[in-house]
């Protein structure tokens, strides 16, 4: 089962935050802070062997200045991509994961 309208974020040690308005607003707070940072760096590219689904996996990196001072979180994460008619545009799942 995947349904594309379905976001939940469960962030270590912090209140899970379900649907797609709710973790809009959470990256729009992010960014809006001080000299934000969102990186990605891709280490690995796989596709099943039937090639419906596909994922890649790397490092991802989050930063913001606060009042009280630099807040920085990194780890590694997982995106599993399902392909469609029009090409691999549809996340089955996302995975972030402190180290």
């Amino acid at each position: 089962f995947f349904d594309s309208s379905i976001v939940v974020v469960s962030p270590q040690g912090r209140t899970t935050v379900e649907g797609i308005a709710a973790n809009r607003a959470g990256w729009e707070r992010l960014f809006r802070g001080g000299n934000p940072i969102h990186v990605l760096t891709l280490e690995r590219v796989e596709e099943s062997a039937s090639g419906d689904l596909g994922y890649v996996s790397g490092r991802w990196n989050v930063g913001v200045d606060t009042p009280a001072g630099r807040s920085e979180a990194r780890g590694h994460y997982l995106s599993v991509w399902r392909r469609r008619s029009d090409g691999w545009r549809q996340v089955a799942i996302s995975a972030y994961v402190l180290p």
